[in-house]
């Protein structure tokens, strides 16, 4: 039943037959689900996180139930974050400063250790669902993950950062819809054949 929702996330009536399940059952499947995809080099489809918020958002399930599952760890994430912010500052020192007398060996080491470091998307399980909670217009789960996750700056990671920018364009493009005047119709105007 997760798989079709999953297939087909604009059609809610799955949460209606999913409502019949016993919410520990679906919990465990769904972290189940989840813990499949770590580890593997293609990340987790955004279709899942998806598929979770979406039941977060319907009441099917709490996000504090899927988080212990979700990886990475709260204190490899924060290693993570740490060493990201070091090698942006790194960067940033060294567009800003030219040094020419520096030495090549602790350039060299500057480099290596800015290459490898980078948010991989995808693979961030905790900061991708709080993006997928945000497409869903799911406040309370986001706002949960993100004050859970406040150490590790989540609006610094990019697909967080997209979609809470575009969440306000979205919950006012329908307000300027409703109050936008219709456009003149012009009636086309005729070019001679050359």
């Amino acid at each position: 039943m997760l798989d079709c929702y999953e297939a087909n996330l604009t059609c809610t009536a799955y949460q209606r037959l999913i409502v019949r399940f016993s919410r520990t059952s679906l919990v465990q499947v769904l972290a189940f689900k989840l813990q499949v995809y770590q580890g593997r080099g293609s990340g987790t489809p955004p279709s899942l996180l998806a598929l979770t918020a979406r039941l977060a958002k319907a009441g099917l399930l709490d996000v504090g139930e899927v988080y212990g599952h979700l990886e990475p760890s709260d204190e490899s994430g924060l290693e993570r974050a740490q060493a990201w912010w070091e090698a942006t500052i790194l960067t940033v020192k060294r567009m800003r400063v030219f040094a020419t007398n520096k030495d090549k060996e602790e350039e060299g080491r500057d480099k290596e250790r800015e290459a490898g470091v980078r948010w991989e998307e995808g693979r961030e399980q905790k900061l991708e669902l709080i993006a997928a909670a945000l497409d869903a217009d799911d406040w309370a789960s986001a706002e949960r993950l993100l004050d859970a996750l406040a150490p590790v700056l989540p609006a610094t990671y990019p697909r967080v950062a997209r979609s809470l920018c575009a969440s306000p364009s979205r919950l006012i493009e329908p307000l300027y819809r409703r109050v936008q005047a219709p456009a003149p119709h012009v009636p086309p105007v005729l070019h001679p054949c050359p």
